[in-house]
């Protein structure tokens, strides 16, 4: 019982340990306890969203040339309005041309399976 207990008591330390040093760490970056350097970082620079049902950001600190450069090719391949079927069909118009990239090298590697003879 008592090894147990103390093993809880471990887990339990190190979890609020590692919870106060991730609370430090965002104090120290971002002036606040519960902002993420990471989320500091997308609302400065204006980082494109991830998802299509988020909205872009804009930036609000000023940018280098390059930055701006990045933002607006950034900002020009996102959607422009509500994400639709048709606009979702186009953008996987756009895309399907890269896959070639992806497919061709798996199928050099099965490739000469086909030509063996069994």
């Amino acid at each position: 019982m008592a090894s147990a207990r103390q093993a809880r008591r471990g887990r339990r330390d190190r979890a609020a340990s590692s919870r106060r040093t991730v609370l430090l760490q965002n104090k120290r970056i971002t002036n606040s306890w519960t902002i993420l350097p990471y989320a500091l970082s997308r609302f400065q620079y204006g980082v494109p969203a991830a998802f299509t049902w988020q909205t872009n950001p804009q930036p609000h600190q000023d940018l280098t040339r390059e930055q701006q450069f990045q933002y607006k090719n950034a900002d020009l391949l996102s959607r422009q309005g509500p994400e639709t079927i048709a606009t979702y069909l186009q953008r996987l118009e756009y895309r399907v041309r890269f896959y070639r990239l992806l497919f061709y090298p798996a199928l050099y590697v099965v490739l000469p399976f086909f030509f063996l003879n069994w």
